[in-house]
Parts: structure tokens; C-alpha cells; sequence
């Protein structure tokens, strides 16, 4: 009982654990990590998601991201994506990204429109 109380403490810590870093010229590197715990299959999990962007125009976010699990930090692929709020739509958001492989490699193209009121 005193395991789960302390891992749930942990997890609580490191699940808010966020950084952002403005690296100039439009660049900023972002990065969190996020702890869970399951109860019932006592499995614990420490989940870093990195981020590098850059702002291409006001409100056009180019970035590449990508996700280790801390117990087995192998690459497993990663996103490349845009994100455009739209300035003449307020609430309107754009987006395409490209999911890459371990072998950075093409696996799927998404196309995203959100409205939000």
C-alpha cells in the first residue's frame, strides 16, 4: 500500500513536469514528461514528448516532434506537422501533419480543420 501511495506521489510530481525553451530567430523546443501508474496492473510509465518548432508566420507553427518511454528510449517514429490559426477566423485552426516510421520513413498524411466556440 505504502508502493502505491509513493509512485502515485511521484506521478503526480513528474506528470506536470514541462519545459519550454525559446531558442531565438522562431525556434522553441518543448518538452514533457508524463508519469502514469496503473493500479490494477501495478505497471508503472515515464513517457518524455519533445517538440522543436518554429513560427513561419503569425500564427503558423511549423514542428517535429516524437515520444520515448523512458524504460525503452528507442525511436519509434516521429511527426512532422503545420498548425495554423487562422487570424481573419478567430477560433479557426488548421493543420496537416506526416507520421514517419523508426526508419523515418512515410506512413500516413493527416489533414485537421478545428472550430472552436
Amino acid at each position: 500500500m505504502n508502493n502505491i501511495f509513493a509512485v502515485s506521489a511521484f506521478a503526480l510530481f513528474f506528470a506536470t513536469s514541462a519545459n519550454a525553451f525559446e531558442l531565438g530567430n522562431g525556434f522553441a523546443w518543448d518538452t514533457t514528461a508524463t508519469a502514469t501508474y496503473s493500479v490494477e496492473a501495478e505497471d508503472f510509465a515515464v513517457v518524455l514528448d519533445t517538440e522543436l518548432n518554429f513560427e513561419v508566420a503569425e500564427g503558423a507553427v511549423a514542428y517535429i516532434t516524437t515520444s520515448f518511454d523512458l524504460e525503452d528510449p528507442v525511436f519509434t517514429g516521429a511527426e512532422l506537422g503545420v498548425d495554423w490559426a487562422v487570424p481573419q477566423a478567430e477560433g479557426l485552426n488548421l493543420s496537416a501533419w506526416v507520421d514517419l516510421d523508426e526508419n523515418a520513413e512515410y506512413v500516413d498524411a493527416t489533414i485537421e480543420a478545428s472550430f472552436s466556440f
